[in-house]
């Protein structure tokens, strides 16, 4: 258990280290570069490594791509993080709007691929509602990351994908929680440069791919994590707790000192969580875990 783990947060921190330093280069003081390509594909490949040594691969279709909507996560978040690294240079948000759109639509039709070829007409509400959440997720965080700096986004964002993996485990699903904990530790290195170097907005462009994989996370959470029926409000807290930086938009906290403001919203994230792992059916019960 313990190289499993080992197998799902050393890769994401490796690159999402690696990607940040060649693209933001935080030892220059005079002058900022763009460096949201980094911040993007750091992330990205650096969880496509972890979930395909955890979970491996999975090409049974046409011998390239996995039948089954579980595990499309790398290859979404790839595809995320090239297409925002592609758009990092585009400023106004009407020009990245359709992507998102049409992005998050497509990622969220993968994930429930087969009850999309089960019953397609029955099948595209629920899409279109996942489609719209995700959208929501993904605005409003990206949203409260250009409000703020340092690290307080992405030490709420850690916060969220720790309290997630812990919640998925005492659901009883090990991959997924895994799954969460590498997203967690790329943004254990967000947290670190956020700290150091305040200044640079490297945490933005790295949202669109956290959400849509913690988004996907939550949808096949839906289809494996058993008993469903103990376990549904937990999962919702836990997508509650990744959506949590949008508070931060809120006058209560633009009033707060900075850290001030750091330390409440990363209390209300652990919070949220705590309140989702208790309702777990093994709830803070870790004793079963060798």
């Amino acid at each position: 258990m313990e190289e499993q783990a080992l197998k799902g947060v050393i890769p994401p921190i490796v690159a999402t280290l690696f990607f940040l330093l060649i693209a933001w280069r935080p030892w220059k003081r005079s002058g900022t570069p763009n460096g949201a390509w980094g911040s993007a594909l750091g992330l990205a490949i650096g969880y496509a490594i972890a979930d395909i040594l955890v979970r491996g691969t999975h090409t049974n279709l046409y011998h390239v791509f996995p039948r089954s909507g579980s595990n499309w996560h790398p290859y979404i978040a790839v595809a995320t993080g090239a297409l925002i690294a592609a758009l990092s240079s585009y400023k106004k948000i009407g020009a990245r709007l359709p992507v998102s759109i049409l992005l998050t639509a497509l990622a969220c039709t993968l994930y429930f691929r087969s009850m999309f070829v089960a019953d397609w007409k029955g099948t595209l509400p629920v899409i279109g509602i996942a489609t719209a959440v995700g959208l929501l997720m993904w605005m409003g965080v990206w949203s409260a990351a250009h409000k703020a700096t340092g690290a307080r986004i992405p030490l709420m964002l850690w916060a969220a994908a720790t309290g997630s993996a812990l919640i998925l485990l005492q659901s009883h699903n090990l991959a997924l929680a895994q799954m969460a904990g590498a997203l967690a530790a790329s943004m254990g290195v967000f947290i670190i440069l956020g700290w150091l170097r305040p200044s640079i907005p490297a945490v933005t462009a790295a949202i669109p791919v956290y959400i849509l994989v913690m988004l996907g996370l939550f949808i096949v959470a839906r289809g494996f994590t058993k008993p469903w029926e103990t376990s549904h409000w937990s999962i919702a807290l836990a997508a509650v707790a990744v959506a949590s930086p949008c508070l931060t938009l809120l006058l209560p906290f633009r009033k707060l000192k900075p850290w001030l403001g750091t330390l409440a919203g990363l209390l209300l994230t652990l919070a949220i969580s705590a309140i989702g792992l208790a309702l777990t059916p093994s709830g803070f019960d870790f004793s079963g875990l060798k």
